[in-house]
């Protein structure tokens, strides 16, 4: 009607036909006719970031614990219902996620001014997550995670500011390095599988298949598979070899050829199901290495206590470890 305002039709709503709609459509149906094929391939190919929009929003949609929790959040009848996933279209899939506190997955999507279009990856404490990203690599962030992808194809980056993550890196039929920082360290490879673990003080780098380089202010170290490398400040040490046969998070294992008590608190504290905690911090500072169980934390914690001097205790929820 004329002089009537235009409005823009929500992003997440079917009118806008976009990742959300495309997504919905692909996980609930109907199957796309052969016009609707050809008009999402267009949107597709209109913009390098709607492919990474719409996987990020079939992850949401397929999300089973996440379809519980978003559950009270849009519904105010007294006996909670199951909610369609088109009633999380009209009510704001975006909006939900912002409440969804105690989700499994939180992602959000930020572009700065001049900057790639990125998305931002929280794992809470819990159970491994995967996430596929847009250049058909996939990552299986640990629990306690925090990473920035970008989702700007054929941008290639990765940044780790905490946790830990396996990550197998796709070819790309034109060679493409993947850039990966952790603090002080630049990590890129072109194609294979490595372990990034950001933790107080301590930056490792495990290389699984591949080739890497890594590298630290002017000094840069080349990776072959088997190889690990740590980051402390600005200072590398090795590489050094290790035995990727051996184990690590996936299957409830921590490697090590040297870590602080605290540090190992803190790896343990992404998954176990009773938070730990140091009472004193001299314990702490007690270094141990060799392969560790890290899904018994409490029966792992009582064997060191009787080599470093200190018991466990439970108190207020928590493992504590106190002086002996």
């Amino acid at each position: 009607m004329s002089g009537m305002p235009h409005t823009q039709p929500p992003a997440n709503s079917d009118g806008a036909k976009g990742g959300a709609y495309w997504a919905l459509r692909q996980v609930e149906g109907p199957t796309l006719s052969p016009a609707e094929q050809e008009e999402m391939s267009a949107w597709l190919a209109a913009d390098p970031a709607n492919h990474a929009d719409m996987l990020a929003m079939r992850d949401i949609l397929t999300d089973s614990a996440l379809t519980a929790a978003m559950t009270r959040f849009i519904t105010d009848d007294p006996v909670p219902a199951q909610p369609t996933r088109r009633a999380w279209m009209a009510g704001g899939i975006a909006a939900a996620l912002s409440l969804t506190i105690g989700a499994p997955l939180l992602l959000s999507r930020q572009r700065e001014e001049g900057a790639t279009l990125s998305a931002r990856l929280t794992v809470p404490p819990g159970a491994p997550r995967t996430i596929a990203l847009a250049d058909g690599s996939q990552v299986i962030a640990n629990g306690r995670t925090d990473l920035l992808t970008a989702t700007d194809t054929p941008t290639r980056q990765l940044t780790l500011t905490r946790g830990e993550a396996f990550i197998r890196v796709a070819a790309m039929a034109e060679p493409t390095p993947f850039a990966f920082d952790c603090g002080a360290a630049r990590i890129e490879t072109l194609a294979g599988a490595l372990n990034l673990d950001v933790a107080e003080g301590l930056t490792e780098i495990s290389l699984y298949e591949g080739v890497a380089l890594v590298t630290v202010g002017d000094r840069a170290v080349r990776l072959r598979a088997g190889d690990r490398a740590g980051v402390e400040g600005n200072r590398v040490i090795g590489p050094v070899a290790f035995d990727p046969q051996a184990g690590d998070f996936r299957t409830g294992w921590l490697v090590t050829q040297g870590l602080s008590l605290s540090q190992l608190t803190e790896r343990l504290n992404r998954t176990a199901p009773v938070p730990v905690r140091i009472a004193d911090p001299a314990i702490g500072r007690h270094r141990v290495a060799g392969r560790f169980k890290l899904t018994e934390p409490d029966r792992l914690l009582s064997s060191l206590g009787k080599l470093h001097g200190f018991t466990v205790r439970r108190r207020d929820g928590a493992l504590e470890l106190v002086t002996a």
